[in-house]
């Protein structure tokens, strides 16, 4: 369990880290248009797909050895 949390938060460390030389690049060549025009489009796509979550409904049953 321990590896897929630190496998998932090295994916956002490298999300983040590409970001901003993505970001800087496009500044760079296109303007400051562009890239903030992309990442409106990914946070309100990020947004669309969270309020299709039901939280009440339940990913899986945990085994009895993971419970508390």
């Amino acid at each position: 369990m321990l590896l897929v949390v630190r496998f998932l938060f090295w994916i956002g460390e490298a999300g983040a880290y590409l970001s901003t030389v993505v970001f800087g690049y496009l500044a760079a060549s296109y303007g400051y248009y562009l890239p903030l025009l992309l990442i409106g489009i990914i946070v309100l796509t990020g947004a669309f797909i969270w309020f299709k979550i039901d939280a009440t409904k339940k990913l899986a049953e945990l085994p009895m050895s993971w419970h508390y």
